[in-house]
């Protein structure tokens, strides 16, 4: 389902965009571990966003194997670091923004929107540093100072297994406390700018 007028926007900005675009990935068969060893792509306003991560129980071999694997797979850690110069704002920020920092045209009212919501997320998810790191680089929206630094682990990991008593409805919770449970064993790590 489209959004008129942003999806519009949005088409007419990535004609603008020029990118070069690297990855490297490897598969271990024995560990069926595949490992995204890293995944660039910077473009040639400046903007760059680079990907790391690790995916477990992955198996290659065949097609049958590979159809199994999707619904067993889960990934225990991801890296990504990105810096923007425009493109994050209308990509995301501008078209989506208003769920995280409310729809008011004032900057004032803006920040203190988004510093809630950031607040609200739980600490055992988000610890007090990254909170204050995502709130900083929001802050300095649209001219942040430095690259952003995440770093994902999650034990078990994220996938199928994890996600489906949530989607079933098996979970016995509801919204929030059903994002919340879900995400148990997750923790985000934020450093804004990064070292």
């Amino acid at each position: 389902m489209g959004m008129p007028g942003v999806d519009a926007e949005i088409d007419k900005y990535l004609a603008t965009l020029s990118a070069d675009v690297a990855l490297v990935a490897h598969w271990d068969e024995e560990a069926r571990q595949a490992s995204l060893d890293l995944l660039s792509i910077r473009m040639a306003q400046g903007d760059y966003i680079t990907a790391r991560a690790v995916v477990d129980n992955v198996d290659f071999g065949s097609k049958t194997k590979m159809q199994m694997s999707a619904g067993g797979f889960s990934i225990p850690n991801v890296n990504l670091e990105f810096e923007t110069f425009g493109t994050f704002e209308k990509l995301l920020a501008d078209p989506f923004g208003s769920a995280l920092w409310g729809r008011s045209e004032d900057r004032a009212e803006r920040v203190a929107t988004m510093e809630g919501n950031v607040d609200l997320l739980p600490p055992s998810i988000v610890p007090p540093a990254s909170k204050a790191a995502i709130k900083a680089f929001f802050k300095d929206t649209p001219s942040p100072k430095g690259a952003v630094h995440i770093d994902i682990s999650a034990s078990p990991g994220l996938g199928p297994v994890r996600f489906l008593p949530y989607v079933t409805g098996l979970s016995g919770t509801g919204p929030p406390d059903e994002i919340w449970s879900m995400l148990q064993g997750v923790q985000i790590k934020v450093r804004y700018p990064a070292d």
